[in-house]
């Protein structure tokens, strides 16, 4: 979520993988496509990347990775910022051959 080149950072992640990638409380939308937000954290500017979840899974699947679970995280609401009710989940990807 917080690496602005993410469709390059999945399929690396699908490089060095042996047969499985977990990708972390990935933050979601439906409504709305893939934005980017700025904020500080730990005292530094990042950014935060809110996944359209058709978008991520349309990459993830470009990168031949099979989706094999989706399990719901930690409550991430930012309906106040986006106007779209969002959430985070955490993907168990099989790496196919």
């Amino acid at each position: 979520m917080h690496i602005p080149d993410y469709t390059a950072s999945i399929l690396e992640a699908r490089r060095v993988a042996r047969g499985w990638c977990i990708f972390h409380t990935v933050p979601l939308m439906h409504n709305r496509p893939t934005t980017i937000l700025s904020k500080d954290a730990y005292g530094q500017p990042v950014i935060e990347i809110i996944f359209n979840e058709s978008e991520l899974r349309q990459l993830i699947g470009e990168a031949r990775l099979s989706i094999e679970a989706v399990i719901p995280s930690i409550s991430y609401d930012l309906e106040s910022i986006l106007a779209v009710s969002t959430s985070t989940a955490t993907y168990v990807c099989r790496v196919m051959g």
